[in-house]
Formats: C-alpha cells, sequence, structure tokens
C-alpha cells in the first residue's frame, strides 16, 4: 500500500514537472488552467503524502501476524 501511494506522488511530480511546468514557465496559459491544474496536483501530492505519512503510523503500532 505504502509503494502504490508513493508511486502515485512519484507520477504526479512528473506530470507537474513534464506538463504544467513548462506551460506556466512559457507563459502559454492565458486562462490559468496549467496553473490551476499545477494547484490541484500539488493538493493532491500533499494528500498522498499524508496518507503515506498515516498508513506508516498504523503499521507501526500494529501488532506482526
Amino acid at each position: 500500500l505504502k509503494l502504490l501511494l508513493a508511486a502515485g506522488v512519484i507520477a504526479l511530480g512528473a506530470v507537474n514537472h513534464y506538463r504544467f511546468r513548462p506551460r506556466i514557465e512559457a507563459g502559454a496559459d492565458p486562462g490559468g488552467a496549467a496553473l490551476r491544474g499545477f494547484r490541484r496536483s500539488v493538493a493532491a501530492e500533499i494528500t498522498l503524502g499524508a496518507l503515506i505519512l498515516l498508513v506508516v503510523a498504523v503499521l507501526v503500532v500494529a501488532l506482526p501476524a
């Protein structure tokens, strides 16, 4: 589960780097769609990071099977 969440964070980071960043830097975003997408993506990354911490906290206190 942790690996899946981490893969999601990495995938969102790649989207930010290769899709949103070039459009924002080039100024080719007249309606602000790339900036809104970037903000949503960063919010999703933060949420996934928090979920990773939650999963780790649960696994640390869980008794071994």
